[in-house]
């Protein structure tokens, strides 16, 4: 490939899941192997320096007579290297899954995240909306077509079994990726369309072996996700408690100021959301960084925002979202998303800011 990736991906085909809308029992599973949180399967490749990114795909290569359920993986130098070792976590983490069993807890968080997603969705450019309409009216029932890629309208605990008994070592297609493959004669087939040289394999025995017996256990570190506590219960809008008429609706105004701090508001006075944007700008007092210090800024923000990783996603699941910048002469917070607990994910991006 062009792109300089080391690339996995797992394929597991199944039954097809178009007729399974109001369930959507591949999306619990995807949730959980695709999660990014204490426990999770990307953790523990993160630990080992494996994988920098994973994403588990329940639909986009769904048609009438079957589905593909996809896990693919963005693998380091060391994980191109231990492949075998990779999908032996993987499988690791699926014996969990069975071992445990279908949670109905975990698709009332996914179900909720859900509801919050189409209750408040953001305006979408026109022709983009339109495209993706088009497609759902081929999917869902008229009474469906707008709700009916965000929502779960049931739970199906025997689906979920279901699916989740496809993904085994006997019924995995494998394929990795990586410009190195290029090299020297590793690559002895090419296709016809793209001139992409290829090789296929198959899998030792012993190998093969070894993944349809590995245990969860193998792996303490794999668990079930967190009860995830940043997901919003209380959408009501924040109101002014003042009577001061004059107080700006439509601008901002500092609302208070000291030696140290000056600090900036702004209503919501348009889309009568319950969200809030709260945007820190940390200035170090001594002008414009130096080339040195705007290095050391960009990896002080990198390192936080990965070391968040973990919680941050949880918070993304749940509508809130953070980043840590560089500014010109200093760093920059930006948290947004659903105000009645974004104090939670603020709390935990400062507590890792400071502990760093």
């Amino acid at each position: 490939p062009v792109a300089q990736v080391h690339a996995l991906e797992l394929q597991f085909p199944m039954r097809e899941i178009l007729s399974l809308y109001k369930s959507k029992p591949t999306r619990y599973l995807s949730h959980l192997l695709g999660h990014e949180g204490v426990g999770s399967l990307l953790s523990l490749l993160k630990s080992k320096q494996y994988a920098t990114e994973l994403y588990a795909d329940d639909s986009s290569k769904s048609c009438v007579p079957f589905s593909i359920f996809t896990v693919r993986m963005e693998l380091t130098d060391s994980g191109l290297a231990n492949v075998d070792a990779v999908i032996e976590m993987v499988f690791a983490y699926i014996d969990l899954l069975c071992k445990q069993g279908p949670q109905e807890w975990i698709h009332t968080e996914v179900r909720t995240v859900g509801d919050l997603q189409f209750r408040f969705l953001s305006q979408r450019n026109p022709m983009d909306y339109a495209c993706s309409l088009a497609g759902w009216m081929q999917q869902y029932p008229p009474s469906m077509y707008l709700s009916g890629a965000y929502k779960i309208y049931e739970w199906n605990a025997d689906l979920v079994q279901e699916c989740l008994s496809a993904l085994t070592p006997d019924n995995m297609f494998v394929m990795v990726s990586s410009p190195t493959f290029g090299e020297g004669d590793s690559c002895t087939e090419e296709e016809p369309w793209y001139g992409t040289k290829y090789r296929t394999m198959d899998c030792d025995d012993e190998t093969w072996k070894k993944w349809k017996s590995v245990r969860h256990e193998d792996y303490p570190a794999l668990q079930l996700p967190q009860i995830n506590d940043m997901i919003a219960t209380d959408f009501g809008l924040v109101q002014d408690a003042s009577d001061d008429k004059t107080f700006p609706k439509d601008k901002p105004q500092c609302i208070y100021q000291d030696d140290n701090l000056r600090l900036w508001y702004k209503p919501d006075n348009v889309f009568d959301m319950p969200k809030v944007n709260i945007m820190y700008s940390f200035s170090s007092g001594q002008g414009p960084f130096s080339p040195d210090a705007a290095v050391a800024g960009h990896v002080y923000a990198e390192l936080v925002n990965e070391l968040c990783n973990e919680f941050s996603y949880l918070a993304s699941m749940a509508g809130l979202h953070c980043d840590v910048g560089v500014a010109a002469a200093g760093l920059e917070v930006h948290v947004s998303g659903y105000s009645h607990k974004a104090h939670v994910l603020l709390e935990r991006l400062g507590d890792t800011m400071m502990q760093l």
